[in-house]
């Protein structure tokens, strides 16, 4: 999987939790760094997709 994948993933299996654990701990679970973290995160936002 891909780390927008595996992203994606972890926001279908743990609804909301983004909002009570900080950034740097969920890129970790994911296994990329925080600012690639953030990275996808605006790509998603912008509705641009794949990186």
């Amino acid at each position: 999987m891909t780390a927008e994948d595996r992203y994606l993933a972890f926001q279908q299996k743990y609804p909301k939790i983004e909002l009570r654990i900080p950034q740097c701990l969920v890129a970790s679970h994911l296994g990329i760094s925080a600012e690639f973290l953030s990275k996808i995160k605006k790509r998603l936002k912008e509705g641009k997709g794949r990186i």
